[in-house]
């Protein structure tokens, strides 16, 4: 079995409705797929889950912190990917976002190898800073592997493992009214006083929140190789889990994800959101993805 995660705003319903038909035609391993939305939009989201295998959870059932939090969408979505961990069926678990597309049919075999997890991964300078920004957060020198973003699948116990080294921190530095409030006596609600045990247990969410910048994938895979884990969890992928994307609009107009490739297709394609490009022009250029296994 494997679980899918997927943080959604009702500004992306549109680009979702995309990517959830891809998933009932060509994804038929795929029994779950966690929606996590802002409280506010849950019941307007229920209404537009397509079928039973859509479940949708309000945001702050997952990371209690955001109800105070004034983190922003993309590190709030992270977050969200990473807490997770606690929360999903299967041992692994695979990231979506509303821009991504099942390209083809798609079996639990294509995305793993030998029992784990495939992840791409390659030497390059790319992305520099989120390798910096991980160094920094975990306190791990990086290994100057650059590795695949969404969609990408994670391992369960592996992000567990990295959460539990966060919470073992010393805390990081605070805005001024909890440095205050840190230094109360407990009669006048100091730490002892207001720190209840559900708080104690998301200690490393707020070390995150406390630790910004950062970036999910690039904490995950720079914790597992500096402890050596990466090969207990992961097998390295010579190509990308997406392929033929769109990364920028005027890449679109000669666009035809439907041709023929010289090697199999990857199993997801990515039409980057922030290219603005409408999702029913979309929907007409994959529409023939959508009909050759439905």
């Amino acid at each position: 079995m494997l679980d899918a995660v997927l943080p959604l705003t009702l500004a992306d319903l549109a680009r979702f409705q995309i990517l959830a038909r891809s998933i009932e035609a060509n994804f038929a391993d795929l029994p779950r797929c966690w929606v996590i939305v802002p409280d506010a939009q849950q019941d307007a989201m229920r209404i537009a889950m397509p079928s039973r295998r859509f479940v949708v959870v309000p945001e702050t059932e997952i990371v209690p912190e955001l109800a105070g939090s004034k983190a922003k969408g993309w590190y709030k979505q992270q977050l969200i990917k990473l807490a997770m961990a606690d929360h999903v069926s299967s041992d692994y678990y695979l990231l979506f976002d509303a821009d991504v597309i099942c390209a083809r049919p798609i079996r639990r075999h294509d995305l793993f190898r030998n029992g784990k997890a495939l992840c791409h991964r390659y030497r390059n300078v790319t992305h520099a800073k989120w390798y910096g920004w991980a160094e920094r957060v975990l306190e791990m020198p990086r290994s100057g592997w650059v590795h695949g973003v969404t969609p990408t699948i994670l391992c369960r116990e592996a992000v567990r493992e990295m959460t539990a080294h966060l919470s073992r921190q010393q805390p990081r530095p605070v805005k001024f009214w909890r440095r205050l409030r840190a230094r109360m006596p407990e009669w006048a609600g100091g730490p002892r006083a207001w720190r209840s045990d559900h708080e104690d247990a998301g200690r490393w969410r707020r070390v995150l929140l406390d630790s910004l910048p950062w970036t999910e994938y690039a904490l995950y895979f720079t914790f597992l190789e500096a402890t050596g884990r990466f090969e207990r969890f992961h097998t390295s992928a010579m190509r990308s889990l997406c392929g033929d994307c769109i990364w920028r609009r005027d890449s679109f107009a000669d666009w035809d994800p439907t041709l023929p490739r010289p090697y199999r297709q990857p199993p997801f394609i990515v039409v980057q959101s922030i290219t603005k490009i409408p999702p029913e022009m979309i929907l007409e250029r994959i529409e023939p993805l959508l009909q050759a296994s439905a």
